[in-house]
This record gives C-alpha cells, sequence and structure tokens, in this order.
C-alpha cells in the first residue's frame, strides 16, 4: 500500500522573476522541508532537469551539494544568475551603460523609445507610448496607452495615422530579421525554416528594437575587461535585461488579459506591443534580489566543502554516461534525486532556442535546437520522453534512493505519463500528496529495481476489466472518506496508484512508454462515468479535467470533508493563539493527507470565518470574541429561547433544543430548526427525517461565506439544499422578535429578507 504522505504547503513567493510566466510555479519552502527531513546537510543531491531554478537553488540553500543536468540554455543562464544574483546597483550601473551607447550620433535609450514616440491625445506634445494595443487582424495598431509627463493625462486612447505610419515603417522583410535569422541559424540550416516561424510572434518594429540592443550589448561584453567578478557581474546583469527586453517583445502577451502562461507560440488575438526601453527599467527591480549567494560550478568541477550547484550543460543522458564512465561517479554518492518535473512547454522551449541564437549565436543552442522541429506536443510523446530520461537515470542509482518530484500545473495526464515513466523505469511508489486546487502535486519514489512484484510482467490490457473493477472500488472508497465530490484530478490520481499498487504497469519492452500511458489514461477516465455508477458536476464529455466526480450508490454520507477541515481550524485557532495562517494550513495538511489534502481556499475562509477582522486586517489570526466557547454557548441558549419566544409569539407549540419543532393545534410539524455554530451542516442535511421545505438551519451570519463554499464546490449537498432548506441567520431571527408586522401568514416572507449571500473577503492576502 501506498503511504499516505503530507503535502508540504511552502508559502507563495511575492517575486515575479525573470521569465516566471513560463517557469513551474512552485511555492518556496517545499524542497528545504523535504531536505530537513530526509537527509543531512552536505549530502549528493541531484536534479534531473534544471526545470526550475528557484527549486534547485533552494536545494543548494540547504546546505545540499545540487548535480543539475540542464539541456536548455536559457535554464543554464538563470540558474547561474539565481546563484550569484545581480543587486539594484549592478543592474543600475549596467542598464545606465547600456544607454550611453551611441546608435548613430543617438544615445541609445533616446533612439529606443523614439521608436514609440506618439502624441498626447490631449495636449499633442510627443511623448514615448509605453504600450500599443494590436489585433492579430488587421496587422495595424489599434489603440495606445501612455501618461504624458506634460498635461498628465493618461491611459488608453486611439492610435493617429502618424502612429500607424511609424509602425508600418519596420517591414516583415528587413534587413535587421534576416541578420538575426543568420545569427540564429546560418544558411543552409534545415532548421532557418522553423526559426523563421518562432519569428513570427514579434513585429518587425520589437525586432529593430531588440536587434539594435544586443549589438550594443555585444559590443560592451568586448570592451576591455575589469576584475573577472565585476566582469560576471557585468555580464549577467546585462543579459539579463535583454532576455527581459525578449520576453515582453513578443505578441504572447494577450490584452487585457488572458494566457499568463502560454504553452504555444501562437500570437494573441489582441496584444501588447511594449516600448522596449521602458521594459529595460521596469526590469531592474524584477530582476534585483537581495538573496546570499550560492557556489556555483560547471561540472566537472566539484565543490569539496560546502553545498552549492554544479551544473552539467547537457542533457540528462549524457550526465548519466558521463558519470558512469569517469572516476567522479567514485566521489559522488547521491543520497537524493529531487526534481521539479517539466511539463512539455512550445512556446517557452521554442523560444528559449531562439533566443539563446539570438544573444549568443547558433552554436550556443547546441542539442537543444530539436526543439525548433516540433510544434506539437501530446502526453504520449510525454510519457515516452520520461521514460528515457528515468531509464538513464535509474543506471547510476543505487537501490533504496529515494527520488522526491514536484509537479506544478498538475492536471490528469501530466499525473499519469509521470507516474507510468518513473514506474517503469524501476522506481517504486510510496505516496502522492496532492492539492487539486492549487494543481499541486508531490510524488516519492523509491528506487528499487529488484521489486517486481510491483509490476505485472505480462500484458496487462488482458486484466482491464480487473482494473476497471480496482478504480470502482478505489473510487467509492475515496468518495467515502471525503463524504463529499472529489475533483477530478484527485480520482485520477487514486486509481492510478491503485493500478501502480496492484502490478498494473508492464516493464515488458515490447510495450512501449505511448501505448502504455494512452491504455491508462484511457481506462481511468472511461471508468469514472455514469456507465460505471460515477456521476460527474460540471466537466464536459472531453474536458472532465473541470468536474467534481461523485457515486450514486453513496446516498448517505459520513462527514463531509469539508466539516472536518472546518472543526480543525477552529480547534487549532482556540488551542493555539496567534497561530499564524502557514501553520495552520500545514497542520491542516498533516491531519488531511494524500489524496484528502484539502483546497487552500477552503481553509482560508474557515479562517476568516472565525478570525477577528479587526486583527485580521493587521494580519493577524484571532479568534472572534462571538466564537469563544463561553460566548457561544451563552448565545446558543439565547438563540433557542428566541425560537421558543417567536413561535409561541405566532401561536405555535415551540418543543425541543435539538431541532427546535413549531407545531400547530393538530400537532402538525410546521418549521423545524437545527441551531449551528458551525458551517458543518453535512451532518444536519444527510440525517434529517424533515421535510426539506419545513427544514430551516439557524446559524451566525460569519459562517455565510464558508457556507456558500461548501455550495459552490459541493453539488450534491446544493442539490439537496436546494429542495427546500432554508437559512436563517442568528441577527435576522433577533430582528423578527422585534419585527411589528410579524405573523403567520407573511412568516415565510420574512424569513427570506436576510438571505445566504456571499460578503467580500476580510483579507485575501492570507
Amino acid at each position: 500500500m501506498a503511504r499516505q504522505v503530507t503535502f508540504i504547503t511552502g508559502k507563495p513567493s511575492n517575486h515575479t522573476g525573470l521569465l516566471s510566466r513560463f517557469l513551474p510555479p512552485i511555492p518556496e519552502g517545499i524542497a528545504s522541508n523535504w531536505i530537513v527531513d530526509n537527509m543531512e546537510s552536505g549530502s549528493w543531491v541531484l536534479d534531473p532537469f534544471g526545470t526550475s531554478p528557484d527549486f534547485t537553488l533552494e536545494i543548494a540553500r540547504a546546505g545540499c551539494k545540487v548535480l543539475v543536468s540542464a539541456n536548455n540554455p536559457i535554464a543554464r543562464f538563470m540558474l547561474e544568475l539565481g546563484a550569484n544574483p545581480p543587486k539594484e546597483e549592478d543592474l543600475h550601473s549596467a542598464l545606465a551603460e547600456l544607454a550611453a551607447t551611441r546608435v548613430g550620433d543617438e544615445r541609445l535609450e533616446i533612439h529606443l523609445q523614439q521608436l514609440y514616440q506618439t502624441n498626447c491625445a490631449k495636449c499633442g506634445q510627443l511623448i514615448s507610448a509605453q504600450a500599443f494595443i494590436w489585433a492579430r487582424e488587421p496587422t495595424i495598431p489599434q489603440t495606445k496607452v501612455y501618461e504624458c509627463n506634460h498635461c498628465g493625462d493618461s491611459g488608453e486612447h486611439p492610435v493617429n495615422q502618424s502612429d500607424i505610419e511609424l509602425a508600418q515603417s519596420f517591414t516583415a522583410s528587413s534587413l535587421h530579421r534576416m541578420r538575426v535569422l543568420e545569427r540564429i541559424t546560418p544558411p543552409g540550416d534545415p532548421e532557418r525554416h522553423n526559426v523563421e516561424e518562432a519569428l513570427s510572434v514579434y513585429l518587425p518594429r520589437a525586432i529593430y528594437a531588440l536587434t539594435t540592443l544586443i549589438n550594443r550589448i555585444d559590443g560592451l561584453l568586448v570592451s576591455p575587461k575589469l576584475n573577472e567578478p565585476t566582469e560576471s557581474i557585468r555580464y549577467k546583469s546585462l543579459i539579463a535585461l535583454v532576455l527581459s527586453a525578449l520576453d515582453k517583445g513578443n505578441n504572447l502577451w494577450s490584452y487585457p488579459s488572458g494566457r499568463p502562461r502560454p504553452k504555444q507560440l501562437s500570437s494573441s488575438p489582441r496584444f501588447r506591443e511594449y516600448n522596449l526601453w521602458f521594459i529595460l527599467e521596469e526590469a531592474v527591480n524584477q530582476l534585483a534580489r537581495d538573496q546570499k549567494s550560492v557556489p556555483f560550478s560547471i561540472y566537472p568541477q566539484i565543490p569539496q566543502d560546502s553545498g552549492g550547484v554544479i551544473l552539467f550543460e547537457g542533457p540528462l543522458r549524457d550526465l548519466c554516461e558521463n558519470l558512469l564512465n569517469t572516476e567522479l561517479d567514485s566521489e559522488i554518492n547521491f543520497v537524493a534525486i529531487m526534481a521539479a518535473i517539466p511539463r512539455h512547454n512550445q512556446a517557452f522551449w521554442t523560444l528559449s532556442a531562439l533566443w539563446a541564437g539570438w544573444i549568443w549565436g547558433h552554436e550556443a543552442i547546441g542539442s537543444f535546437r530539436s526543439v525548433l522541429r516540433r510544434r506539437r506536443y501530446d502526453w504520449a510523446w510525454h510519457c515516452t520522453a520520461l521514460s528515457y530520461a528515468f531509464n538513464s537515470l535509474a543506471k547510476i542509482l543505487q537501490q533504496k534512493v529515494p527520488l522526491f518530484g514536484v509537479i506544478a500545473e498538475a492536471e490528469s495526464s501530466f499525473i499519469n505519463a509521470t507516474g507510468i515513466a518513473v514506474g517503469r523505469a524501476g522506481f517504486s511508489l510510496n505516496g502522492i500528496a496532492l492539492r487539486a486546487d492549487s494543481k499541486l502535486a508531490q510524488i516519492h519514489w523509491e528506487y528499487d529495481p529488484d521489486s517486481q512484484n510491483y509490476y505485472q510482467i505480462t500484458a496487462p490490457a488482458l486484466l482491464e476489466d480487473h482494473f476497471r473493477e480496482l478504480i470502482i472500488t478505489e473510487g467509492i472508497e475515496k468518495l467515502r472518506q471525503r463524504g463529499e465530490p472529489a475533483p477530478f484530478l484527485s480520482m485520477n490520481t487514486a486509481a492510478l496508484i491503485r493500478i501502480i499498487m496492484n502490478q498494473g504497469l508492464t516493464r515488458d519492452l515490447q510495450t512501449s512508454s505511448a501505448d502504455e500511458y494512452s491504455r491508462i489514461h484511457q481506462l481511468i477516465e472511461n471508468t469514472f462515468s455514469y456507465q460505471h455508477g460515477f456521476i460527474r458536476y460540471g466537466g464536459g464529455e472531453k474536458t472532465p479535467e473541470s468536474a467534481s466526480i461523485w457515486h450514486q450508490e453513496i446516498n448517505n454520507p459520513t462527514a463531509m470533508l469539508s466539516d472536518r477541515v472546518e472543526v480543525e481550524v477552529l480547534q487549532l485557532m482556540s488551542e493555539r493563539p496567534q497561530i499564524n495562517h502557514h501553520q495552520i494550513d500545514q497542520s491542516i495538511c498533516e491531519i488531511f493527507p494524500g489524496m484528502m489534502t484539502p483546497a487552500s481556499d477552503l481553509i482560508n475562509i474557515c479562517i476568516e470565518s472565525y478570525s477577528s477582522k479587526k486583527y485580521l486586517e493587521k494580519g493577524k489570526i484571532i479568534l472572534r470574541e462571538q466564537d469563544d466557547p463561553k460566548s457561544r454557548n451563552l448565545e446558543l441558549s439565547a438563540i433557542r429561547m428566541a425560537i421558543h419566544d417567536l413561535g409561541n409569539q405566532l401561536g405555535y407549540s415551540a418543543q425541543g433544543d435539538s431541532p427546535i419543532i413549531w407545531g400547530d393545534a393538530e400537532e402538525d410539524v410546521r418549521l423545524v430548526f437545527f441551531i449551528s455554530c458551525s458551517a458543518g451542516i453535512g451532518e444536519i442535511v444527510f440525517n434529517s427525517s424533515y421535510p426539506p421545505d419545513k427544514s430551516i438551519i439557524v446559524l451566525p451570519g460569519a459562517r455565510a461565506n464558508l457556507i456558500v463554499y461548501k455550495l459552490r464546490y459541493n453539488l450534491y449537498l446544493n442539490q439537496i439544499i436546494e429542495s427546500g432548506w432554508r437559512f436563517l441567520k442568528f441577527r435576522h431571527l433577533r430582528h423578527l422578535l422585534e419585527s411589528p408586522s410579524l405573523k403567520r401568514e407573511n412568516i415565510d416572507t420574512l424569513l427570506a429578507l436576510d438571505p445566504l449571500t456571499e460578503s467580500p473577503a476580510q483579507m485575501r492576502l492570507l
């Protein structure tokens, strides 16, 4: 059986660094927290992909020696930049030096700003626009965005004829475009056509500006060197600035929003054309990071004492072959493999090859140039690529070496491709922790090639019915444990675990990884269907990823996961005054591990529901005075008395405490009141024997947001509530007692005057 591993929450980074829209969004602290629990300082760690520079650097800052292979030249530069990040003054100095270079008789700064020259719509003065907004068709700018330093006018305004003529003065067949092609792919190179296609996401004006900028940087970098450390900082600062411009200079920046993390290299229907000089100025603040440097070397140079980053410039297969055939293999003893699992991204990979050639010349692209040929990737291909990588990795590992993998932007296809590829390479699955709402998975493996009992040697397609029954059993079991519908991603992952742990993968070389992926992925997706008793809320027939799953056999679920999370959050706040948000989040993940990891939004809303607003606005979590147990018990007594008094006032007989039942002279039930201090309504609703249209849940108004959240994400519960259940807030009950117009005939109307609506969150920055 797979272990129920705890999800490591980490802390979201507020830093939007260089190329952040293409890098995996992995919270800070995940790598370092895993290291604390699993190894000693100074241990050797292998990062096989170098997908996330911040993840790799966190491993090094935790005191480990991390050997990382990176085939992407841009990823390699990002890693070196992060190991010794330039300070703000370094970047200002580099920008000032760049600004002072000449284009003819002009300073570069003036020359680039004039490329985006326009007239203020209000005062008519010449200014530099911050951006132009283009439509893919027709291919002319539509509007311009600026801040006039003469009259103060700002915002978006229509372009004039001068703006259009200036933009059209840069032609697609310009000399500068040809020079870029020559720099990236020499004549006769078979990739030349692919580079031309990739360059089409840059407007002619952007190509001119970027080429001019890179030419000036070339001139600066061949100028007489200062001392080596200073020259290194100068070099990295200049390259980082130009990378910012290359990233912001293409047509992937949708307007007004959309595609924040593009995967395909195609221009947006409407996009921003940024003023690239302004981008360089903004990049100074974006790039400056006040972090301690990390020892950095290029393999085969190895640090002797302290931890640090050792970069292998090439693909993982070459690194593994090198380690097998050199004496260094005896010096390096990997204690763990830690990997941000790569996701295929045609846009970033193609742009990386383009940028590397544009900045450093075609030789810098190296073996990574193969990405220029491929325009489309699918998950079967990705499973095959990962299989090659992990099979190479297995050749250099000792038995029982752990592998900790983090999957950001997780989806069922990504998790399936990864799980199949790693499993077929001889790694045993120990457990998966998944936070579905954040699309973040943390997977624990162990290299154990002799553990043949985990894998079915014969073709598992012959056992399809057997595995389908396993998936159905696992699905129903997981739903019973949750007591509420589960995200499709969670159900898919639970099914994959059950398949892997029951000899569901084949290591038969005659079965390709792509075929294995297609078989298992289709089996899981087809099983979670109405044909097998599963109900999908949301999503479409071909888009199950956005659906939540329930099963028609489960009519009386046990305590809902969201109700149990609420109870635990309240207990933590009650028992640990001054507890912070991160501590609550991590504690809840420890209580509910693996596939049960609650959504971060649920925890946030629970905290907001029970926190004192005046302290929450100051970033402190203090239990509301009204939710102190003594205060709440007194209020409960008062509410019970108020319901009894209200019933008597209307001439009903009010009986009982939990629930309170209003009856008329014929002793028929008129209304039933269930009093709750929490939003934990699952037990009330599922266990009630009274008609829904006569049932009212009475609760504090502070629980409104939490109730609305639960109903939004639990459509099974929402269906039952919509059959007639009503909610009554404590405050509205008090108003009804004081209402002079209250009578039997209008009680239903008056009860509905304070509906359960969602109010703005107290503090979303938690």
